[in-house]
């Protein structure tokens, strides 16, 4: 099983959170099921209704040139949800890390 890191934002706020799963799309439906939009800021219990809702036809992306990275984002009441996750390595061998890559801008 994967190790999956998940980045939720949404108004003012940024959730962080981690799960496994056997697969990204694994990994997205089980932080939908564990969840708490109250985590967030201006976050209410409702919101999970309404984002389950909007789930049903739209599945997470591959973020290009970015390994084991996907995006997701919807409007909730007006307001932007973006959901970024990546398939998180336990373990980082420094000999073969690609360093170039932390000084890259988003």
């Amino acid at each position: 099983m994967g190790l999956y890191t998940f980045f939720v934002t949404y108004e003012d706020g940024t959730h962080i959170g981690q799960l496994r799963a056997n697969s990204p799309a694994d990994a997205f439906e089980s932080w939908l099921t564990y969840f708490d939009p109250t985590s967030l800021s201006g976050g209410r219990k409702d919101l999970k209704k309404e984002l389950t809702k909007t789930i049903v036809d739209d599945r997470p992306v591959p973020v290009k040139g970015v390994h084991r990275t996907w995006c997701w984002s919807t409007l909730l009441e007006n307001k932007l949800l973006l959901i970024h996750f990546t398939e998180t390595a336990e373990e980082i061998d420094e000999a073969t890390a690609d360093k170039s890559a932390i000084n890259q801008r988003a």
